[in-house]
């Protein structure tokens, strides 16, 4: 007679005829009917169970399956198979960066206080979460945006005279030089007008053509009265050249007023001695304007979340050579924010989109039957939407009691992620596990070990 064996899909494993054992198809040595001295076989097994493969080769074991456990003894690290080995449970202790961990493991550092996650490249610092479950803080917010520059200050009173235009072609000869003639009162100046707000600097003019040179006169004409600055404005066309009146003594200087628009130039006379040059005075710089608001600072404690823990056992059903999912259900909420959890139902839905830290655990109590021997095994599984996602510790127990009852093992499987839920995702907790037991004998603990349900929103997309 030959054992068919089955994987956890429902597949056929390997079919062990009888007499004959098998060590290729799983990390285990599976034993077929009337092998001599199969307990041999089976209590390595146990070990092997036990000790989750950890061997001295450092190699994984052989022939892994979907969901089967490898105590890494290099990093000190349990890990999952999922097409591959990668990490689980509960943060690295160690002062330095630990090698061999997978994305979306913790570090944390006793010497700085510092948790970090392993994006798969570096590890990035995180800090705790407030409301009882400790998640990474979330990024920096994006800097608010540059504020726009202020106002550009008025501009400085205007210096002295502007350069002299250019001189009309020569004519004839140049007659005789006559007497320098008297120069004229110099006129009052007037005040200084406020400083109005600078115009656009407008278009330049096109030059005018240079007006004929006269004959040269012995006489200067007087110079004309110098009229009030207008406001400053675009430059005009510039006009043909006037004559050079004979330059009198120069007055007090007085206060700069804003530059008003260029008249028109008078026609060409002849040239006269160039008078002394004034002074310049430059105005003062504008005021720098004003800085643009900073933008607002990420937040990472404002998502939901909740501490729940299982206060009344769950009964477990005989299911032997299969395996059977049973959703966990943690009645007694401790502390909640923001969170929407059924307390009846097990089952947390995410109000806000982003990622959250998810902690669980569940124990298992053993059966206490008198002449019975009976096997257990099986993992906390996290449901995302009915699938699952990732898987806790594996548990086993296996009790030979004959006569009397031999000691009591009390097993407690854990998980520790980080997950991203979408609004309106459902999470929850599930038991997968195979037993021998009669029904309602094996029970989910409350009071031995830990049997919590923590969920902590970190940060959003």
């Amino acid at each position: 007679m030959s054992y068919t064996i089955y994987n956890n899909t429902g597949t056929i494993l390997t079919i062990i005829p009888s007499g004959k054992v098998d060590t290729v198809s799983s990390s285990l040595t599976l034993v077929g009917k009337d092998v001599y001295n199969y307990g041999t076989y089976y209590n390595q097994n146990l070990i092997t169970l036990l000790s989750n493969s950890a061997n001295i080769t450092v190699r994984p074991p052989n022939a892994p399956i979907q969901g089967q456990l490898w105590y890494d003894t290099t990093y000190k690290k349990m890990k999952v198979y999922d097409g591959k080995f990668t990490s689980v449970g509960a943060a690295t202790l160690a002062h330095s960066e630990p090698g061999g961990l997978s994305a979306g493991d913790l570090w944390f550092n006793p010497g700085t206080g510092v948790l970090n996650l392993y994006d798969g490249v570096e590890y990035r610092a995180i800090s705790a979460c407030g409301g009882g479950v400790s998640g990474p803080t979330g990024p920096a917010g994006p800097s608010g945006p540059t504020g726009g520059c202020g106002p550009v200050g008025p501009s400085g009173p205007t210096g002295g005279c502007g350069p002299i235009g250019p001189s009309g072609p020569a004519g004839g000869p140049s007659g005789v030089t006559g007497p320098t003639g008297v120069s004229g009162a110099s006129g009052v100046t007037g005040p200084t007008g406020a400083t109005g707000v600078t115009g656009p600097t407008g278009a330049t003019g096109v030059t005018g053509p240079s007006g004929p040179s006269g004959a040269a006169s012995t006489v200067s004409g007087p110079t004309g009265a110098t009229g009030p600055s207008g406001l400053l404005g675009g430059c005009g066309p510039i006009g043909p050249s006037g004559p050079t009146g004979v330059s009198g003594p120069s007055g007090p200087a007085g206060g700069c007023g804003p530059m008003g628009p260029t008249g028109s130039r008078g026609a060409t006379g002849p040239a006269g001695p160039s008078g002394p040059s004034g002074s310049s005075i430059t105005g003062p710089s504008g005021p720098s304007g004003v800085s643009g608001p900073q933008g607002p600072a990420s937040s990472t404690t404002n998502g939901p979340v909740f501490v729940a823990s299982q206060t009344t056992f769950q009964h477990l059903l005989t299911s032997p050579n299969s395996f059977t999912t049973l959703p966990l259900i943690y009645d007694s909420v401790s502390h909640s924010n923001k969170a929407t959890y059924g307390s009846g139902t097990g089952i947390f839905t995410a109000t806000q989109a982003g990622y959250y830290q998810v902690n669980a655990s569940i124990g298992i109590n053993p059966a206490t039957l008198s002449d019975f021997t009976y096997q257990f095994g099986g993992a906390i599984v996290l449901l995302l939407n009915n699938s699952p996602i990732t898987a806790g510790s594996f548990l086993q127990e296996a009790e030979l009691i004959s006569g009397k009852i031999s000691t009591i093992v009390i097993s407690q499987s854990s998980v520790s992620t980080i997950v991203y839920m979408a609004n309106g995702d459902q999470l929850n907790c599930a038991l997968i596990y195979t037993t021998n037991a009669p029904n309602n004998i094996v029970d989910t603990q409350t009071n031995l070990v830990p049997s919590t349900f923590n969920v902590c929103w970190i940060r959003g997309n």
